[in-house]
């Protein structure tokens, strides 16, 4: 299809009086020669008053403070202004020559935006950016309560402190070390610690310093280079240093190193560099620090197991876990918490009597949360029934309650109601005489659950006959 110089132009402009840009277009000369319609809304000029007008008796006439056209011709290239209107409106222009093939310019094309729409749209833009600001700092908040309600259950002051402090620590590269017993947290901290940093995008790294093997220590962290020595790779080997490059590396059970090992570390943490077995080139590398240990390293700094200098290198930051015993307020959360894991992995939905809640509250749990995961998951497999009762519980908890009672006293309670319980009924005799027992046991300090398991009787029996 072939189309007429005169379709062609009626085409195209209709193109341009769609434009939501106001378009306005002078001769070479800076004669009006055509004006669209979002020009006349946006002006509010109407284009009677500008077809065949030059840019110079506009200007002179007020209709404008001064003209890209005119600049555009003088200049002989774009040009860029902003245009104040006989109204008192401002309005944002841009005019481009149009060159023939003699480089002479035919026509000036201007471009027109309204300033206070521009103003407008800018403040909108703004606000948007403002706002995504804002719901992005939200949805972070959401998603480190997320992380800290999900998988951290605490209503303890000293822990709410730790996360705190881990939340906060965790936009800076200090290193940070954590100080706690087995079981406490310390590797899912560390690894909150990653998820809450800016690194967070790279992998997390960890290694357990006590199960290194002897010998090869030095290896595993700093990586050695093709034949360093017998038994090496071929292709020599990064050292988990090298692969943390721009990430977190987590130092579980750090005070294990040897005192020859952690002067090898201690260097490597000041400058920044390392240096392969074998190798002949330093590697620089970029790692945060997370260290850990179940023991205090200060006191084995004192008994001089642990370098003073590198224990103050990765102590920028100490986070104290307190054990299980210390917050016991998180215990019956805790138990509820891996008994519904537990009941969706196995497809089970077991109970835990209030006895045995009673009892586990009141056990020290020297494995900390690791201990209360594996008890849980032990009750729910070896338990019969829907609810998971004291026969339940391992022996080995059991035990913890075994105290010691006055046998003595018990003596003096029988030889006293003797007489008394000659002349009662047995059933009667036979319940004052427990009663007489469980209250002695009482005011010595056991609880029910360690009355029970005294007298090798269900804890609910106690709580029957439990003086009130």
């Amino acid at each position: 299809m072939t189309y007429s110089t005169q379709s062609i132009y009626d085409i195209f402009k209709l193109i341009v009086e769609c434009s939501y840009d106001g378009i306005y277009v002078t001769d070479g000369k800076a004669n009006t020669i055509f004006v669209n319609k979002s020009y006349e809304n946006i002006t509010g000029i109407p284009k009677r008053y500008l077809i065949g007008a030059n840019m110079k008796k506009l200007v002179e006439e007020g209709y404008f403070s001064e003209s890209g056209s005119i600049k555009a011709i003088e200049q002989k290239k774009e040009i860029t202004l902003s245009q104040k209107l006989k109204s008192g409106k401002s309005i944002f222009v841009t005019s481009t020559p149009i060159f023939d093939k003699n480089k002479e310019i035919i026509y000036v094309m201007t471009n027109v935006r309204d300033m206070e729409e521009l103003q407008r749209l800018e403040k909108e833009l703004s606000y948007e950016k403002e706002l995504t600001k804002k719901y992005r700092k939200e949805i972070e908040d959401i998603k480190k309560n997320h992380l800290y309600n999900e998988n951290f259950i605490t209503n303890n002051p000293k822990m709410q402190k730790a996360l705190h402090l881990v939340n906060d620590v965790a936009k800076f590269d200090s290193s940070v070390l954590f100080q706690g017993e087995t079981g406490t947290g310390k590797t899912y901290l560390a690894r909150l610690l990653h998820q809450l940093s800016s690194r967070s995008e790279n992998d997390f790294f960890e290694i357990n310093c006590s199960s290194l093997p002897e010998g090869l220590v030095e290896s595993e962290l700093f990586g050695y280079e093709k034949g360093a020595f017998t038994g090496a790779l071929a292709s020599g080997k990064k050292g988990i240093f090298e692969l943390a490059d721009n990430s977190t590396l987590f130092l579980d059970e750090i005070s294990e190193l040897s005192l020859e090992t952690q002067a090898k570390l201690l260097k490597v943490l000041e400058s920044g560099r390392l240096l392969r077995i074998g190798g002949e080139k330093f590697i620089n590398i970029n790692v945060r620090i997370i260290s850990a240990s179940n023991t205090n390293l200060l006191d084995l700094v004192r008994e001089g197991k642990f370098r003073k200098d590198l224990y103050y290198r990765i102590n920028v930051i100490q986070i104290e876990l307190p054990p299980m015993r210390e917050r016991k307020e998180d215990i019956p959360a805790l138990l509820a918490k891996f008994l519904d894991f537990y009941n969706k992995k196995y497809n089970l939905n077991k109970k835990i009597t209030k006895e045995v809640y009673d009892m586990l509250y009141e056990y020290s749990w020297p494995g900390n949360v690791r201990e209360i995961r594996n008890l849980v998951e032990h009750m729910i497999i070896i338990s019969t029934k829907d609810e998971i009762e004291y026969d339940d519980i391992p022996e080995y908890v059991l035990t913890t309650f075994i105290g010691k009672t006055n046998t003595k006293e018990l003596e003096n309670i029988c030889r006293c109601c003797l007489e008394l319980y000659s002349r009662m009924p047995l059933k009667e005799a036979t319940d004052k005489f427990q009663k007489e027992i469980i209250e002695l046991l009482s005011k010595q300090g056991n609880s029910k659950i360690k009355i029970a398991k005294l007298l090798d009787v269900n804890p609910s029996t106690i709580t029957r006959k439990f003086p009130k």
